[in-house]
């Protein structure tokens, strides 16, 4: 699956735009939104999953610090069993925000977020300098302004996809 690092590599180069070439880039277009829509349901499906994980695994930890686990369980997760008694819901809070194996989780659903976040970002951004009248690749419209005046409210005209013939 590819890192947050690559996805930014990946969207500076396939942003560059030929100008002279309106025709080539127009036929990258769908290349590119196959290219960037499989990297996003990827991470998104990757998410799914370790929010499953991370909800199986707490109840597992709170069983594990309420001193409710089986010694089967306990030797099943290689856990020795905890010795303190939490009475409180904030302590065992307490011990549940700072589990080691539940943290790792959360820092790869932290991954998979960022990944989300830049793929919706450079859907809804595109890169500064980009001049039309071009079909954008993540939008699906022509449009008879600069990319910088598309973001300020004043797009001038969008065409959709199913007018334009080729």
């Amino acid at each position: 699956m590819e890192t947050l690092e690559q996805i930014i590599k990946f969207w500076d180069e396939d942003s560059v735009i030929d100008s002279t070439e309106p025709g080539k880039e127009l036929l990258k277009i769908p290349t590119l939104h196959n290219k960037y829509l499989k990297i996003l349901v990827k991470h998104r499906l990757a998410n799914k999953r370790i929010n499953f994980e991370y909800s199986k695994l707490r109840k597992i930890k709170e069983e594990y610090y309420n001193g409710s686990l089986s010694q089967e369980e306990l030797q099943e997760n290689g856990w020795e069993p905890f010795l303190l008694n939490l009475k409180t819901k904030q302590g065992l809070e307490r011990y549940i925000e700072s589990d080691k194996d539940l943290i790792r989780l959360l820092e790869k659903k932290m991954h998979h977020d960022e990944a989300i976040a830049v793929r919706a970002s450079a859907r809804e951004r595109p890169p500064s300098g980009w001049f039309f009248p071009f079909l954008n690749p993540l939008y699906g419209f022509f449009s008879f302004a600069s990319a910088s005046s598309c973001f300020n409210g004043s797009i001038i005209s969008r065409i959709p996809l199913k007018s334009i013939s080729l």
